[in-house]
């Protein structure tokens, strides 16, 4: 799993060999997505690709964060 989170952009991508799945995400934020509290944005790519993953193989554990 690949999971970079940069100014605003996010991507993962990840496989699962055994069940033939692989899914990639890539995620280009609003500037007005950016949070002005912690002063970073969500990695929604993230987010994404967790709930593709589960859809995808709901019976195999994804990776914790």
């Amino acid at each position: 799993m690949k999971d970079p989170l940069f100014s605003g952009e996010s991507a993962v991508e990840a496989s699962l060999p055994s069940q033939k799945v692989g899914i990639a995400v890539a995620v280009a934020d609003e500037p007005e997505a950016l949070d002005a509290t912690a002063g970073s944005y969500a990695n929604l790519a993230d987010q994404l690709w967790r709930q593709m993953g589960i859809a995808a193989v709901p019976d195999d554990p994804l990776p914790t964060q």
